[in-house]
């Protein structure tokens, strides 16, 4: 009978909520409780609040603040945006106050055989636009809380905002202005301040971003410290023992040009080359060469390779 009587529930309940930090997308959630019904959503049905203006004269003597809870505010637009006019009430004083604006096309469908509001003509949409099926206790009770459910979360989301809320979520430290006045009930009779109760409900965040680990057993990471402890003792003996090595040279020997140097002037070393091959050269175990200073026939001193025992050394 709740939906035949146009009374919608809106329930809330504790909630788990994983949500992307990055794009703000709700990637899982989960409740936490059997949801209860939500008083707060009809807490305040359009109360007044009035400053105290004793002087008629005083342009804000007929002006008042009004608040509305979300609840009230979602089913007054739902149901009466097919009827615009009649949103500034209607006293019935004029027989034009009792007939139906059949003008009025904002938010309805009129046509032949059709003059239907929003929710209504989506609950005829999901039957096939069959309107028997509609008389259906069921079947009417089906299509309405579907489409309640629906229009309520595009209207809860809608402008939605972290820092700002909306229609439906506000800071848990929102309070009225101070200037709004003073309530007054349906009487016209001052009610003192609404300074509405403290809201209680807590929120725990747990932020966590992910990051890759590796895992690696003990006996695999006891190797790895094995094999960097000796790749680090190789190089301080390499680094040692080649200093003795470096100090036999008088300059550096860093490309096949510096070589090529240390080679142009060795006759015999030259001479071999020519006549012999170099599969010949390494398979023969008397063929010596040194690097060292070397003599010509012509008595000049140089730096250089030669076979051994072809040139003076000094």
């Amino acid at each position: 009978m709740t939906a035949l009587n146009c009374r919608p529930i809106i329930e809330t309940a504790n909630a788990s909520v994983t949500v992307d930090v990055t794009s703000g997308q709700v990637l899982s959630y989960d409740i936490l409780e059997v949801p209860r019904p939500d008083d707060r959503a009809w807490a305040s049905p359009f109360d007044s609040y009035k400053h105290n203006i004793t002087s008629f004269t005083d342009p804000n003597y007929s002006k008042a603040n009004t608040t509305v809870s979300h609840g009230v505010l979602f089913v007054t637009g739902l149901l009466g945006a097919a009827d615009i006019d009649s949103f500034r009430g209607l006293n019935f004083d004029t027989p034009a106050d009792s007939v139906e604006n059949l003008g009025e096309q904002t938010f309805n469908f009129r046509e032949s055989g059709l003059n239907i509001d929003y929710i209504t003509y989506a609950m005829l949409s999901m039957v096939d636009y069959d309107h028997e099926r509609l008389l259906d206790h069921d079947t009417l009770t089906r299509t309405a809380q579907r489409t309640f459910s629906v229009m309520y979360q595009h209207f809860v989301n809608n402008n939605l905002s972290v820092t700002n809320g909306g229609y439906a979520y506000q800071s848990p430290s929102e309070k009225l202005p101070q200037d709004i006045g003073t309530k007054i009930d349906t009487k016209k009779r001052a009610t003192g301040s609404n300074e509405p109760a403290a809201n209680s409900s807590m929120v725990t965040l747990h932020i966590s971003r992910p990051a890759e680990i590796l895992y690696m057993s003990e006996s695999a990471a006891w190797i790895c410290v094995s094999i960097l402890a000796y790749l680090i003792i190789s190089c301080i003996i390499l680094g040692i023992a080649s200093g003795d090595y470096n100090r036999m040279l008088i300059r550096p020997v860093n490309s096949l040009a510096d070589v090529a140097v240390l080679v142009a002037r060795s006759d015999r070393l030259l001479e071999l080359a020519r006549y012999r091959s170099v599969s010949s050269i390494k398979k023969d175990d008397n063929i010596r060469a040194q690097l060292a200073w070397l003599r010509n026939p012509a008595g000049e001193r140089r730096w250089g390779i030669e076979l051994a025992n072809m040139g003076e050394e000094k």
